[in-house]
């Protein structure tokens, strides 16, 4: 049973008032409540906190709490601020800056997909088109992608084709893809994984050389998803391949994603790194852009 004598969150009334006229998403609502208990609770106005630590009071993953973060901060509801790999959250006190209702989701048009000179939509049911309404979606699909002369389907859906048979789908902003554009990165981002390789084949001399596009994918994901930045993670690499145990066991940049938490609090608590140099980056320098961080 809930008590008081328990603990309790003591929260301005303005605040409380102001939550009620709030107009939020499952997630943007669950992400405020725990910033509230984790600031607030403990009698601070800011404190520090990682994606984890909330997707756990949430019962979310780290993505969703990342992106929940962004539109609160976005919409000036809490303040956000990065330091290093950690991030310090609070309540935005000025409540009139606030931005109370959501922005009006834009209904786009139903995408299609040709596989194989087959139409299907997005819910993956076929259907077939008159010549009329080819024309009146032509601004959404390239004319050299339709069959004008579509035959009534059969019993069974299309099968796509396999991803080597796949036209190259073009990214604009990438520097390197798969053929299907599925997985793709900036040229930071491939710069970023080019650093990471050269790093782990000081441990690792035998590695073999990776599939560059699913790479700077990850790291593109870890940017975009999970907030970091090409310093962020190049650092704690750098860190993790100079110690002991995890040299040996973050070899990518999939096994860094996947451990980041784990490593980035031994990082941050300065655990002992039993290769001999604590693998701390100086947070100013941006070597890393050119390839060159010493090595």
């Amino acid at each position: 049973m809930a008590n008081v004598d328990n603990g309790f969150v003591r929260t301005a009334t303005e605040i409380q008032k102001a939550k009620c006229r709030l107009r939020l998403a499952g997630r943007e609502h669950n992400v405020l409540e725990a910033i509230i208990l984790s600031t607030y609770g403990w009698n601070k106005s800011k404190d520090r906190v990682t994606n984890t630590y909330l997707a756990r009071l949430c019962d979310l993953d780290d993505a969703a709490v990342s992106r929940a973060l962004a539109s609160l901060a976005k919409r000036k509801i809490i303040t956000l601020e990065k330091q290093g790999i950690m991030k310090v959250v609070g309540i935005n006190k000025h409540l009139d800056e606030w931005i109370y209702q959501r922005e009006p989701q834009k209904k786009d048009s139903k995408k299609l997909v040709n596989f194989d000179k087959t139409l299907v939509d997005s819910d993956k049911k076929p259907c077939r088109f008159r010549q009329k309404e080819l024309s009146e979606t032509s601004n959404t699909i390239d004319s050299h992608t339709i069959n004008k002369d579509l035959k009534p389907f059969s019993s069974q859906l299309a099968v796509a084709r396999p991803d080597t048979e796949v036209a190259t789908r073009v990214i604009p902003d990438a520097a390197v893809q798969t053929p299907n554009g599925k997985s793709w990165g900036s040229q930071d981002d491939l710069t970023a994984v080019q650093w990471i390789y050269k790093r782990v084949l000081v441990n690792n001399p035998t590695q073999n050389t990776p599939n560059w596009a699913d790479w700077a994918n990850t790291v593109r994901l870890m940017r975009q998803l999970d907030g970091r930045t090409h310093q962020d993670i190049c650092a704690l690499f750098d860190w993790a391949s100079r110690d002991e145990f995890w040299r040996t066991n973050v070899l990518s940049p999939a096994k860094l994603r996947k451990h980041w938490d784990t490593l980035a609090a031994r990082m941050i608590k300065g655990a002992p790194n039993q290769g001999g140099n604590s693998g701390m980056v100086d947070p100013e320098d941006t070597s890393w852009i050119n390839g060159d961080w010493g090595y």
